[in-house]
C-alpha cells in the first residue's frame, strides 16, 4: 500500500499466521491504485484472500466508475460476483454461479476473466465456470482509476460507493487468464507463473563450446573482448583479460 497516495479507513489488521490483512468498514474505506495499466483487449485475472459477512453488494476490485470496466465484488447474499464490459458489450455473472464467501472466514477467491470464453469463479482452489463473455471484444480502458474496496468516484476523487465490509489481503492481479494449475499454485502460496520460454542454463550443454573464445562461440551469442569461454556441468566460465570480456545472447520474454 505504500506506492498508494489515497488509502482511505483501510487499517492494517493482524492475523494468527502473523500476516497481515485490508480492514474495509463498508461505509468509506477504500484503496485507490493509481498508474494501473488498462486492460485493454486483454485477459485479466484477480486473486486475493478475503473474509466478510456482507449482506450487501460490496465492491472488491473495480477498474473505473463507469463502463469500461471490469468488475469483481461480492453479491447482496454474499456470492462472488463479476462483470466486464468494453462500453458496447458486457459479460456478467452476478447472482448466476458465483460460489457463496459471505460466511465469515478466510477465502482464497480468484476471478478469471478470459475473454475467448468465460468468466470462471475459483474458492479455495475449486473452479467454477461462470457466463461468456466472448462477446466482449473491445478495449477496457478507464477514465478515473482503479480501486480496492469500493467503486471509484466519478470525478476521481476519494468518495466512492458500493464499499466492500470485511478483510482483504495477498491482492494479485495477472494480465492474463491464468489456468487451473496456476490457480492452484496461487492458493498453496507458491508463483503462479513463470518465464518459461527464456532459456535454462542447462541448455548451454547442448551447444559445442570446446574451446570457445574470440567470435566462434555457437550461434545467437554475441561476444566481445576475446575472452575464453568454456562449459562444464551447466556452469559457464569466462577467462577474462584484460580488456574485460563478456558474453550475451538474446531472447524474448512473454509477460505473465
Amino acid at each position: 500500500h505504500k506506492a498508494n497516495s489515497i488509502v482511505n479507513s483501510a487499517s492494517i489488521a493482524g492475523l494468527q499466521d502473523g500476516g497481515a490483512c485490508y480492514d474495509f468498514d463498508g461505509t468509506s474505506g477504500g484503496i485507490k491504485l493509481e498508474s494501473m495499466a488498462d486492460v485493454g483487449t486483454g485477459d485479466i485475472t484477480f486473486s486475493a484472500w478475503i473474509k466478510t459477512t456482507q449482506t450487501g453488494e460490496g465492491t472488491i476490485y473495480r477498474t473505473n466508475h463507469s463502463a469500461p470496466y471490469v468488475i469483481v465484488g461480492i453479491t447482496d447474499n454474499g456470492k462472488m460476483r463479476a462483470t466486464i464490459s468494453d462500453g458496447s458489450n458486457s459479460g456478467t455473472d452476478e447472482d448466476d454461479n458465483g460460489p457463496s464467501v459471505g460466511d465469515g472466514k478466510w477465502h482464497h477467491c480468484v476471478w478469471v476473466f478470459d475473454r475467448s470464453d468465460k468468466i470462471f469463479f475459483y474458492k479455495d482452489g475449486v473452479k467454477t465456470d461462470g457466463n461468456s463473455i466472448s462477446s466482449v471484444t473491445g478495449s477496457v480502458t478507464s477514465s478515473t482509476y482503479a480501486a480496492l474496496g469500493k467503486r471509484p468516484p466519478a470525478d476521481s476523487g476519494t468518495g466512492g460507493s458500493l464499499y466492500f465490509d470485511g478483510q482483504m489481503r495477498d491482492v494479485k492481479i495477472f494480465p492474463s487468464a491464468l489456468d487451473a494449475a496456476d490457480i492452484r499454485k496461487l492458493y498453496s502460496g507458491e508463483n503462479p507463473k513463470k518465464n518459461t520460454n527464456a532459456p535454462a542454463f542447462s541448455d548451454l550443454n547442448g551447444e559445442d563450446w570446446s574451446g570457445a573464445s574470440g567470435g566462434t562461440a555457437p550461434t545467437g551469442w554475441t561476444e566481445g573482448n576475446a575472452g575464453t569461454f568454456s562449459v562444464t556441468a551447466s556452469e559457464l566460465t569466462i577467462t577474462r583479460n584484460a580488456d574485460n570480456p563478456y558474453i550475451y545472447k538474446t531472447f524474448t520474454v512473454t509477460s505473465g
